[in-house]
């Protein structure tokens, strides 16, 4: 995911082509896909035993949230920083730039994961 951004934010400030900005966010949906998975499979995996229902509430709260408090942060970024033809594009790689963070750390704490139990 974070690499992909980082395609298309080389785009946005010219220094890759439109071709490398699909290519990036081609590996971003890819990304986005596998993870998305991984992560569910791995907090299902981590659950007890009848505690599944709260595991799936509770990611499903948090992927809401996470997605509503991003969009609202580089709203607000467009909001002070309008796009303007022909001018570096501030407020896409504000937005770009926080969500690679948030990317880098969950890398970071992915670490904690068990894998699967023995049986």
């Amino acid at each position: 995911l974070v690499a992909g951004i980082a395609v298309v934010a080389l785009a946005l400030v010219g220094e890759v082509s439109i071709g490398a900005a699909l290519a990036g966010w081609a590996t971003t949906g890819l990304g986005m896909g596998i993870a998305y998975q991984a992560a569910t499979a791995a907090a299902m995996r981590s659950s007890r035993l009848g505690n599944e229902g709260a595991i799936g509430a509770a990611l499903g709260i948090t992927d809401a949230l996470s997605m509503a408090a991003s969009t609202a942060l580089c709203g607000e970024f467009l909001a002070h920083q309008p796009l303007v033809l022909g001018a570096a594009p501030v407020a896409l790689l504000a937005g770009f730039a926080v969500v690679s963070v948030a990317g880098l750390a969950s890398i970071a704490t992915a670490r904690r994961l068990r894998g699967p139990s023995a049986a």
